[in-house]
Formats: C-alpha cells, structure tokens, sequence
C-alpha cells in the first residue's frame, strides 16, 4: 500500500491541459516495475 502524503491539501494548482485551477488533495509515489512516479489527487471546479 502506498503512503499518501497530505500536507500540501488545499493548495492551488494549474492543469496545463484545460488552463483551469483546482485544488490538490494528496500526492504519493506509485511503484510501476522498473521505476516509481509521482501522483496527485486533485479536483476541480466542479468537482471531479
């Protein structure tokens, strides 16, 4: 199980693909087969 790391929750955040703000919620590190890559949970204006 990956640790989720919840101290960055309300910041303010841009997604670069829709030029809209959202909220992030929590940010952790997936384990893939050779490499492990960072993740965030966020949701946006309406809420996805």
């Amino acid at each position: 199980m990956t640790e989720k790391d919840y101290k960055l929750y309300g910041t303010k955040i841009l997604n670069l693909k829709t030029q809209e703000i959202g909220l992030l919620i929590c940010i952790w590190k997936n384990q893939f087969a050779d490499k492990t890559v960072d993740f965030a949970t966020y949701v946006d204006k309406t809420g996805k």
